[in-house]
């Protein structure tokens, strides 16, 4: 269904990137988070599977499970689960991982992703903040000249992007939960993709799109151009944060949503 190449989302190195895989099943687990010891496999006869799910074997064969939902909370909360093991790009889904936990790990990313774009836009606000400071100094010192008020800096831009990439992500999230209120948990990543795709077409049909941006996401071009606004240097920032964002979140929806490779 979902065939994409990953691609570096620009957000490698961070610390939630790396987890401890011990901790998936307790002290007691090997490198691949399984149970250590031949005998020590879970099996369903045993204690309630915790918050985060746990190794089971049925019939022989290992797979993992996912707590009953009585004992999820309904609403998550999403800065826990943006620090989560679930919430990397490079998520190591374990095998049999059901529908829930990788609507889990969809969910996780796209609150990470939100986190780090605010996170950014602190970032810039201070970097901004400093450079009018010293503007201000300057000035008093009688070494620079007032910039015009309508000029809009880099740094305007830059934040113009951020807000605009966390908004986004933010529809996102919306869009996911309420799928998952109106279709069955193995049809909500499907339908979530095919929602990424019309947002990223409508995308398209905005006067800032580039042609190849157009040219990947239309299968036809638009039969008449409406009459819009030409783009502005603002405008062409908040469309690549937009743009930024739903493209990145369909790479990791076709992450998470591949088939396990066969034995």
């Amino acid at each position: 269904m979902m065939n994409g190449s990953d691609s570096n989302d620009g957000n490698d190195g961070n610390g939630w990137d790396a987890f401890d895989r011990n901790a998936w099943g307790g002290a007691d687990t090997d490198a691949a988070g399984r149970p250590n010891g031949t005998n020590r496999h879970a099996t369903e006869d045993d204690e309630p599977a915790t918050s985060e799910g746990r190794w089971v074997t049925s019939g022989g064969v290992l797979r993992w499970e996912e707590p009953d939902d009585v004992n999820r909370p309904e609403r998550p909360n999403l800065r826990a689960e943006a620090e989560s093991r679930w919430a990397a790009d490079q998520v190591d889904l374990p095998i049999g991982a059901p529908p829930g936990l990788r609507i889990r790990a969809m969910r996780a990313w796209l609150a990470r992703q939100r986190l780090l774009e605010q996170e950014a836009q602190g970032v810039v606000l201070l970097e901004r903040r400093h450079l009018r400071e010293g503007e201000e100094d300057r000035r008093d010192e009688g070494q620079d000249e007032p910039r015009p008020t309508a000029e809009i800096s880099p740094l305007d831009l830059a934040l113009a992007e951020r807000q605009a990439a966390a908004s986004e992500y933010e529809r996102m999230l919306e869009a996911l939960t309420d799928l998952e209120s109106h279709a069955g948990q193995a049809r909500v990543l499907v339908e979530f993709y095919l929602w990424l795709n019309e947002r990223i077409a409508t995308l398209a049909l905005a006067p800032q799109a580039p042609e190849d941006f157009k040219a990947a996401a239309l299968l036809a071009e638009p039969e008449t151009a409406r009459a819009t606004p030409a783009p502005t240097p603002l405008s062409a920032a908040e469309w690549r944060g937009q743009a930024d964002a739903v493209t990145a979140a369909r790479r990791h929806a076709e992450r998470v949503s591949a088939p396990e490779p066969e034995e």
